[in-house]
């Protein structure tokens, strides 16, 4: 499912610009911007890891949360037939 928000974005920054009274910027001030953070690389990145589902799990249980790990739909509906009532998040690899 996918929104399209440009016309919501478009419209917070019209009030953004008009309460600083600036004007929309121009084709002029794109350029520089483009030129500006192509001459300014971006700092350095954490390294990824290695496993992305063993990182979110640890994470997720630091926070006191659970995570199950579901191989296919129908291993989910015998997960959720079990009682389980509350989902607060599915992450699917």
């Amino acid at each position: 499912m996918s929104f399209d928000t440009s016309k919501a974005r478009a419209e917070i920054l019209r009030r953004i610009r008009t309460a600083q009274k600036r004007e929309a910027p121009t084709a002029h001030d794109r350029t520089a911007a483009d030129d500006y953070l192509a001459a300014h690389p971006p700092g350095p990145l954490p390294a990824p890891y290695a496993n992305r589902l063993a990182q979110f799990t640890a994470m997720a249980e630091r926070m006191a949360s659970t995570v199950e790990t579901l191989l296919a739909a129908a291993q989910e509906e015998g997960s959720l037939a079990k009682g389980r009532a509350e989902i607060s998040i599915v992450c699917c690899p």
